[in-house]
């Protein structure tokens, strides 16, 4: 298939007769997909426009050349670009520039087709142009059409919108329901899929019974409720006595203690022998820094 086209995924009534909704690939050429798609079925497609970057060169060629002039591709241009740019805050495309800009985006592949490509469609091979929503309506939630055709010649072609709010963001197409071929327009993805049902295991032997009859096993008692770590009374009970640095016995409290020792007063522990001081800052070590 020239254009990328995924299968059918839905039927849809559409004016009481069924129609099945064919996918197209959501690759930013969606609407190339599927208007080329129903164009080459109608035999109205140039063989040199048979994949989507040679029909959409076609189309936003004619847009180029007509979307300054005073016909309905100028007004359908205006009126698309005037909307997606209020949309997005900005003043709407009054310059000739600003024009040439949108058909420069327009002309690369991947970006979004819009109503002017639509519109260039239907003047480029004499069809008229009908997009309906995924339920199959022409028409939003306050009575306005999604696409306003421009003519009504015979040959129509369908076309699905997918909306964010009333913004078209994806195009899909559809086909009356008994025209629709798998071998053209993909698989029908609506059948449900033939699932081979997988042996089923056999059923397994029952354990063998106890000579000695059923055993009686007494339960078991629940265990004490364990106390959390940090809340455990156990915790708070010292250990020992607290661990002190060997080298420096002193204490804070008897460095910094007023006063000679009375007479016959030992020294701190772990001092014995040496001379007492006579004074509080002699007392001191070297390393002792008051604050």
């Amino acid at each position: 298939m020239p254009f990328d086209i995924r299968g059918k995924v839905r039927q849809v009534n559409i004016t009481g007769a069924p129609y099945a909704l064919i996918k197209a690939r959501g690759d930013g050429n969606c609407l190339f997909h599927s208007a080329g798609h129903l164009l080459e079925r109608a035999v109205l497609l140039l063989p040199a426009h048979n994949s989507h970057a040679t029909f959409r060169a076609h189309v936003v060629g004619y847009v180029d050349q007509h979307a300054k002039d005073t016909s309905a591709l100028a007004s359908s241009c205006a009126t698309d670009w005037a909307s997606r740019a209020t949309r997005r805050g900005r003043s709407p495309p009054r310059r000739p520039g600003r024009f040439d800009q949108r058909v420069a985006y327009l002309r690369r592949a991947g970006t979004w087709g819009d109503e002017a490509c639509i519109t260039a469609i239907e003047n480029l091979y004499n069809v008229e142009a009908l997009v309906h929503d995924s339920t199959g309506s022409l028409t939003n939630a306050f009575g306005l059409r999604h696409y306003t055709p421009h003519h009504g010649p015979a040959t129509k072609l369908r076309l699905c919108a997918q909306f964010v709010g009333s913004a078209p963001y994806h195009y899909d197409l559809y086909l009356p329901n008994g025209t629709y071929d798998a071998a053209r327009d993909g698989p029908d993805q609506t059948l449900a899929p033939v699932v081979d049902e997988a042996p089923k295991p056999k059923p397994e032997a029952p354990p063998p019974s106890d000579p000695q009859g059923p055993r009686h096993v007494a339960p078991r008692e629940p265990p004490e409720e364990e106390w959390p770590y940090f809340m455990d009374p156990r915790g708070l009970k010292p250990y020992g006595p607290p661990i002190v640095h060997r080298q420096f016995p002193y204490t804070a409290a008897w460095l910094d203690a007023k006063g000679s020792p009375a007479p016959g007063q030992e020294g701190p522990p772990g001092v014995a022998g040496r001379p007492r001081a006579t004074s509080a800052s002699a007392r001191r070590p070297r390393w002792w820094r008051s604050g």
